[in-house]
């Protein structure tokens, strides 16, 4: 009885248990195939969209944006976005402060400084 039933459990796993990506993948490609017959609205109440992603969105701290713009605040004042070269000076020059960022991390912060400017102007 016990193979029989450890048989069943291999077959029910091998052929009928989707992982996740794949259902994820049959879901995007039905939203595409309804988007691009004009039927996108029948579908929109089946998707489910986290807004954080898969990761975990970290406020940034006093001391981290103290540093970023101190090292960066003429990027945000000439409204040019920083390249990868800049941002990793920037987080060599305040270790301490950026040591849980990475370069993309500190060129989107700026990105966005800039962005807001543009707003107020």
């Amino acid at each position: 009885m016990q193979s029989w039933i450890n048989w069943l459990i291999h077959v029910y796993r091998q052929f009928y248990d989707l992982r996740e990506g794949t259902l994820q993948l049959a879901k995007l490609s039905k939203v595409l195939l309804a988007f691009e017959k004009g039927r996108l609205a029948e579908f929109i109440d089946d998707v489910n969209i986290n807004p954080d992603g898969p990761f975990k969105r970290t406020p940034w701290t006093s001391n981290e944006i103290c540093a970023v713009e101190k090292r960066m605040m003429s990027f945000i004042k000439s409204w040019k976005v920083p390249g990868k070269a800049e941002c990793e000076r920037c987080i060599e020059a305040e270790p301490l402060a950026l040591q849980n960022r990475d370069w993309l991390a500190v060129k989107f912060y700026v990105k966005n400084r800039i962005t807001a400017l543009h707003k107020k102007v």
